[in-house]
């Protein structure tokens, strides 16, 4: 079907308070409402050129920060490739379960990078010289980076693969061996889902600052939060960060296509299993293997750094009230991001003017570092008549929502292009009230995606610490900033049980939504027959 029809589709039909035709529009002033809030803090006005013009020194910073990205996004995603295609060419290929390696996703980058420094420190009995390489630098900060966002690349990768034309693989198959398919047909094709991964993984690498700052690697970013913290004015802080944003601004107007290609319908089956061999099942089984180390690799070095189940016990006696404060965050940022969001995908996918620029817009969060969009939260807040939120943990929540809005819009937006729209038409014309369709069908269809959307954004909410280091209110802390703030005390048994409880209660919340998803998959198929 093509773009009018979709568009059409998604206007409520009638005069009057109609719900199809309110939400778009409301949805979509509320979200860039909420986006706009924190440039109110900026106060780039009183910023003058000096702020934003770049020194050699800054120039030198910035090209390091792009170099991190970029080799970190180069590194994660060919990773990310060769594992998709494993798990393609195994046994979980049609099930569910292909997708248990999402419960690495939502950890804080600082638990690969707490790993890496004990595994180095574990070498070092070894080789010293090794040991203090590894300890910092450039070649540091790829590692860990590439384990953090390896599951996510991971993850991209085969949403591309298996959203292709089943109809032409299945004949590619017949003629051609399953190798020579992959790499003439399938790669080609799936390069906008790769190059969106890609983009993804420079995004959020070049707008973080903890991997940096724990391996002394110095990055623009880096720069910014120390001016920040010697006490710099808003608007001085808000000019520098010009050069950056604008640069990642760019960077996201060249794959904004490729990341809305996970908002187009594909096929409901997962395809044929593959059967690949020379270079390609080589280069598959290591991005596999490496896909298990992540996985693996960091649970059971603090397993061992622990020592004992009671230090692991005690870690959660001290940790359990910001374990609970973390959850209450989390879920206040995925109910905040699912109202923001829902009525802004709505109104991106009626629209046909201007589309490239209020998709723009709407993706804008990513290329705002999520400390700095805090920082401006903060300063517009301060001294105003909403001064009151400040001190409340939905404070810390509505940051979380702005910074993970974008992906809780891609979720939502694929969502409701997937819906089956004969049967909402048919609820509108057979139902007496305007709005009784969206609430009984529309709405009932869209729960699946509601949930994903809602469940993104609370997990990845989870893991975040530099929204929490500055917008948390006082007596609060999350999980997050309690391990962040540990690391400087050095006490390397509490923070393997943290981490562990960490990564124990992100993993847990991904388990329980794949075993949800299996179960809702198997009631679908026992209808159905």
């Amino acid at each position: 079907m093509n773009s009018s029809n979709d568009s059409k589709w998604y206007r409520g039909k009638g005069a009057g308070w109609n719900l199809s035709r309110i939400l778009p529009a409301v949805g979509a002033a509320l979200y860039v409402l909420f986006l706009l809030f924190p440039f109110a803090g900026f106060n780039l006005s009183a910023a003058s050129a000096d702020d934003w013009i770049l020194s050699p020194r800054q120039t030198g910073l910035l090209w390091n920060s792009i170099l991190l990205a970029s080799l970190c996004a180069l590194a994660s995603c060919t990773a990310g490739t060769f594992a998709a295609m494993a798990i393609r060419s195994s046994r979980l290929s049609g099930s569910p379960l292909r997708w248990i390696f999402l419960v690495t996703v939502p950890l804080p980058y600082y638990i690969y990078a707490l790993s890496w420094m004990y595994g180095i420190r574990w070498v070092s009995q070894f080789n010293r010289d090794l040991a203090s390489f590894g300890y910092r630098g450039l070649a540091a900060c790829i590692v860990v980076e590439t384990m953090a966002f390896l599951p996510l690349c991971t993850a991209m990768a085969l949403f591309g693969m298996e959203q292709q034309n089943r109809k032409e693989e299945e004949m590619a198959f017949l003629c051609q061996d399953d190798s020579l398919v992959v790499r003439r047909i399938v790669l080609p094709r799936t390069r906008p889902y790769r190059m969106a991964a890609f983009g993804c993984v420079f995004l959020l690498s070049i707008t973080d600052y903890s991997v940096p700052s724990l391996f002394q690697f110095p990055t623009y970013l880096l720069e910014i939060f120390s001016e920040y913290n010697r006490g710099a004015d808003m608007a001085h802080v808000a000019g520098m960060s010009l050069p950056l944003v604008g640069l990642v601004f760019l960077f996201l107007a060249l794959i904004q296509g490729n990341l809305r290609q996970f908002t187009l319908p594909g096929p409901q089956d997962t395809g044929r299993r593959w059967h690949l061999g020379g270079i390609f099942r080589i280069a598959s089984l290591l991005g596999l293997l490496l896909l298990a180390i992540q996985m693996i690799l960091p649970t059971v070095i603090f397993l061992l750094t622990a020592g004992s189940i009671r230090v692991i016990w005690d870690s959660f006696l001290l940790i359990r009230r910001e374990f609970l404060v973390s959850i209450e965050m989390s879920l206040l940022a995925g109910l905040i991001s699912l109202f923001l969001s829902f009525g802004m995908a709505k109104f991106l996918l009626e629209r046909k003017r201007f589309r490239f620029l209020f998709w723009q817009i709407a993706l804008f969060p990513l290329a705002i570092p999520g400390p700095l969009a805090a920082m401006g939260l903060l300063s517009a807040v301060n001294g105003s008549p909403i001064h009151w939120i400040s001190q409340t943990i939905v404070f810390p929540a509505i940051g979380m929502a702005i910074r993970y809005a974008p992906f809780s819009l891609l979720v939502l937006a694929s969502g409701m292009r997937r819906i089956d729209r004969a049967a909402v038409e048919m609820g509108r014309l057979l139902s007496p009230g305007k709005n009784k369709a969206f609430w009984r069908i529309e709405l009932a269809m869209l729960a699946p995606g509601m949930a994903a959307a809602f469940a993104i954004t609370a997990l990845l909410s989870m893991g975040e610490e530099g929204i929490g280091l500055v917008l948390m209110p006082a007596g609060l802390e999350t999980m997050a900033v309690k391990v962040y703030n540990y690391l400087h005390y050095g006490a390397s048994e509490l923070i393997s049980g943290f981490s562990l409880v960490t990564m124990a209660g992100t993993g847990g919340a991904i388990a329980l939504l794949l075993w949800l998803t299996k179960r809702r998959k198997g009631k679908n198929n026992g209808d159905s027959d």
